[in-house]
């Protein structure tokens, strides 16, 4: 029987239609069922001796409630066969007031013959915005399970900085 979870993670993959989100996060749960957005792919795992749940999600970046995403790590994802892709990443500069861990993801590098955004691009941008940087592909599996727990881990270091953890917070009952 696993160990149940120590300390649990939420994680937004935000980007354009098309780009792979539900690809990734299938990949990632090893859950091909249709996704519900209402609600969370959980996946439970072992990371650096600690058991982990993370719930995943996906949000179109045109909802307007971006403030429920406090606390929570976001994966932004562009596909390198499309240039406009990585240019609405590019103007999502604003997320920062709302995340607090970012990774940046090249996704779809299966299709390296037909890249537009050269990898240097988005290496680029992770350095300017002081974020994380990988390229992945859910088709082939490469950087999948890194790119979770890469984000997984900024989580962990920046709540180990803070003086709360999301988890820490319950809701009291209030007397009147």
């Amino acid at each position: 029987m696993a160990a149940r979870p120590t300390k649990s993670y939420k994680i937004v993959v935000v980007g354009e239609k098309g780009v792979g989100r539900r690809s990734i996060i299938s990949k990632y749960t090893n859950d091909d069922r249709p996704f519900d957005r209402s609600k969370f792919k959980i996946k439970t795992i072992e990371l650096d001796s600690e058991t982990i749940e993370i719930k995943i999600s996906f949000k179109d970046i045109h909802d307007e409630d971006w403030q429920y995403l406090f606390g929570w790590g976001i994966m932004l994802v562009y596909d390198v066969t499309n240039k406009n892709s990585f240019d609405f990443i590019e103007d999502l500069d604003w997320l920062h007031r709302f995340a607090r861990r970012r990774l940046l993801v090249g996704n779809k590098v299966d299709l390296e013959s037909q890249r537009v955004v050269p990898k240097e691009k988005g290496e680029q941008l992770a350095k300017e915005r002081s974020i994380s940087f990988l390229e992945t592909s859910a088709v082939t599996d490469t950087n999948i399970d890194k790119a979770f727990e890469t984000i997984i881990r900024d989580l962990k270091k920046y709540y180990s900085l803070v003086s709360f953890f999301p988890n820490d917070i319950a809701i009291q009952p209030c007397i009147l």
